[in-house]
């Protein structure tokens, strides 16, 4: 009998937010923050919040200055970047049932801001 290590599964290198829906916040991964600051230029503790009408189906989350009208701080909880986004969600007729789900997130150059694409969530 050898004993055989139990490897960790490699991490899928993919980017990610988590919206936890009982408290109205998306969770921005830290892949997808490092993704966003290489593609922004800098780090960002501001971010806005947009939507399309063409597009229901997805929003951005786009990096700005504390200034900018209707900013919304980036807070570290525990190494995680967490964004208070009721209006967002309340904008997206969100339910708080959901529970908290996670969506792939990409670097959208065309509108220097995170896309992300809610009708494929991650299991």
């Amino acid at each position: 009998m050898a004993l055989q290590l139990v490897r960790d599964k490699p991490k899928q290198g993919k980017s990610f937010v988590a919206i936890s829906s009982k408290y109205f916040r998306i969770h921005l991964y830290t892949k997808t923050y490092d993704l966003a600051v290489a593609a922004y230029g800098k780090d960002f503790d501001h971010v806005q919040f947009y939507l399309d009408d063409e597009r229901s189906d997805r929003f951005w989350i786009k990096p700005c200055p504390v200034e900018a009208p209707s900013s919304k701080q980036i807070h570290l909880v525990k190494k995680s970047r967490v964004i208070s986004a009721a209006s967002l969600l309340n904008e997206l007729n969100w339910r708080k049932d959901k529970g908290t789900i996670r969506y792939p997130a990409y670097w959208d150059e065309e509108y220097e801001a995170i896309m992300v694409d809610l009708s494929h969530p991650h299991e």
